[in-house]
């Protein structure tokens, strides 16, 4: 079972700088389009991570799934005594609109917090109409397409859009890039907030003997790993990857952690490319983590504009240089020169000359490394991020 951090306590000068007391955290119902009875993942861990603290302040944070958590998931809210419900929200109905207040009820909720939902959701409207006094908060997650802009939708609409936008209290975005598509798509800037994600880096950290055990099962011979994490669609620029696997040395292997719509046929790709004997497909894992301990680096290919990438977290938090598309909010994770190299979105050779270089320097990847995971414990650990959030759900409070 992986580590989980218990809580995190805020110290007293991170939250209240004056020296007086904070404000008490209101009661929040974390609403996420996640399914956890399938993976305990980050974006899982950071749900649960956040309930403790709001426990641990005195407070509630109700995570509520797409459906209840099993396996890893459920043992590690139950070691922790924390609750949970689970209800779906993707259509309409009036029995889930009734489930819905009735837990904002039973819960005294003070804040509705929406994830991975639309964010003018029916369920949002109904609250909004007929619960005064909870506020509501939406995280903006998306990634955009390459180049995308302002809305394309009419103007009229583009006005409607604005004044529904701007009734939710606070809006978090996972990256400045998506916080300026976000103002450009018409929510108000002065509630958009810039609130990156955070990671276990207790579970995401070096670990030699993983390494040792992953490459003797998986890569035995393999002078160089690349790994890449992804949800396999074609926006996620596997297939680019692949393509630079051609042009690099038989000792270089890459492993592919991840499943979606574009599987097979990458999967065909490797074989008509005849890179069978370095290039494996292992699906989805729930133990990603032992993958990137057993890695020399992460890649992050992608050829949209990604929201944040959580991987390149998890990929720096466990000491790997980051070869990343510069692309959407990556280039705010990956620091280039420093925790990795930024590359020209969908350039095959650009991509292939990098994995190279740091195949061929074993001084320069562990320069790379050492700088990752040290940023990764200043910036992205939940000792560095959990405070903001508990302040901006202070200010959501009506």
């Amino acid at each position: 079972m992986a580590t989980i951090l218990s809580s995190v306590t805020c110290p007293p000068e991170a939250r209240s700088p004056s020296g007086a007391s904070p404000r008490p955290l209101p009661r929040v119902l974390y609403i996420a389009a996640l399914d956890p009875s399938l993976k305990f993942g980050s974006l899982e861990e950071q749900t649960l991570l956040l309930a403790a603290a709001f426990r641990d302040a005195g407070s509630l944070l109700v995570p509520v799934f797409t459906n209840p958590p099993r396996g890893q998931t459920e043992r590690e809210f139950l070691a922790l005594d924390l609750p949970w419900e689970s209800c779906g929200f993707h259509d309409f109905r009036w029995e889930t609109l009734r489930t819905l207040r009735d837990l904002v009820r039973e819960h005294r909720i003070d804040v509705v917090h929406w994830n991975f939902y639309p964010a003018l959701n029916p369920y949002w409207f109904a609250l909004r109409v007929g619960s005064s006094g909870v506020s509501q908060i939406y995280t903006d997650h998306n990634s955009r397409p390459s180049g995308s802009g302002s809305s394309r939708t009419r103007p009229g609409l583009n006005a409607l859009k604005r004044r529904l936008m701007n009734q939710y209290e606070e809006v978090f975005c996972v990256s400045g890039f998506v916080r300026d598509a976000a103002v450009r798509e018409g929510w108000p800037a002065g509630r958009c907030r810039v609130m990156p994600h955070f990671v276990n880096v207790e579970r995401f950290r070096p670990n030699a003997e993983v390494r040792e055990d992953m490459r003797r099962e998986h890569a035995p011979g393999a002078e160089f790993v690349a790994l890449t994490v992804a949800h396999l669609i074609p926006e996620k620029g596997v297939d680019v990857l692949i393509r630079a696997f051609q042009a690099l040395p038989s000792a270089m292997h890459l492993w592919i952690v991840g499943d979606g719509v574009e599987a097979s046929r990458l999967e065909q790709q490797v074989v008509s490319l005849a890179l069978g004997e370095r290039v494996r497909f292992f699906g989805n894992r729930s133990d990603v983590h032992r993958y990137m301990q057993g890695a020399d680096c992460l890649v992050c290919p992608s050829i949209w504009g990604e929201a944040a990438g959580l991987v390149n977290i998890e990929g720096l938090a466990s000491g790997l240089p980051v070869v990343a598309s510069r692309v959407g909010g990556i280039p705010e994770i990956v620091d280039e020169g420093e925790t990795g190299l930024l590359l020209p979105p969908g350039d095959e050779g650009a991509l292939a000359d990098a994995l190279r270089e740091l195949a061929s320097c074993a001084e320069r990847r562990q320069e790379f490394a050492g700088s990752a995971r040290r940023a990764a414990l200043q910036r992205f650990s939940p000792q560095a991020r959990i405070c903001e959030y508990l302040d901006r759900y202070r200010a959501a409070k009506q």
